[in-house]
């Protein structure tokens, strides 16, 4: 008798093509975004402003997909015999996760614009 097949394990979702171009495109836009805030500009400083304002706006629309996989994702707080209550206190911590990535790259933008 030969031993069972044991079936494949999926591959995280960092190792497949999609999420491999997600953390490539999430890193050049991070780079960009701290070279354009440290990089002094020549010309006005509404270029600047622009540019700071478009970046930190494409990396908090890319910070939406680790938020969700950890607000969704979870070990801790999980609760499996209330599935509505733990759907409600994923978003809750999805919403209150995005303000505090949104906030801080208000306060980084308006700082590093400041005359």
């Amino acid at each position: 008798m030969s031993a069972p097949v044991v079936p494949d394990r999926p591959r995280p979702w960092y190792r497949h093509p999609i999420g491999i171009a997600y953390l490539v495109v999430l890193a050049v836009v991070v780079t960009a975004t701290f070279v354009v805030t440290v990089v002094p500009i020549g010309g006005p400083r509404a270029d600047k402003t622009v540019l700071l304002m478009l970046l930190y706006g494409a990396v908090d629309v890319l910070m939406i997909v680790p938020l969700v996989l950890w607000a969704f994702g979870r070990r801790a707080f999980r609760l499996s015999r209330y599935p509505a209550v733990d759907l409600l206190l994923g978003i809750f911590l999805f919403a209150i996760a995005e303000a505090a990535v949104a906030i801080l790259l208000f306060f980084t933008c308006l700082s590093v614009t400041r005359g």
